[in-house]
């Protein structure tokens, strides 16, 4: 297992507005660590579960995006439908 790679000095305040909100967006331009940035809040907060809404086409990008950038591992369950939803809610997916 490798270590994550560390937050860029920017992507600090992001992570750590994202941690103190209930509810926050980040609204930076393509290509400097949103993704990284919301991943750095979790760790911060040491949440191990949580929902990633995206497209399907870019389902496999989150999970290596996890891996690269989290010090925790988390079991993610990349759902197909609402049966996969059910499974998360019985807590056998982070």
């Amino acid at each position: 297992m490798s270590l994550p790679l560390p937050p860029l000095p920017y992507q600090i305040p992001g992570a750590r507005f994202l941690a103190s909100k209930t509810r926050a967006g980040l609204f930076d331009e393509m290509g400097v660590g949103k993704t990284a940035q919301a991943i750095f809040a979790l760790d911060h907060l040491q949440l191990m579960r949580g929902v990633v809404v995206c497209p399907a086409s870019v389902r496999e990008v989150w999970a290596g995006e996890f891996r690269k950038f989290s010090g925790y591992r988390r079991k993610i369950l990349k759902a197909r439908n609402i049966h996969d939803l059910g499974l998360w809610l019985k807590g056998r997916a982070d």
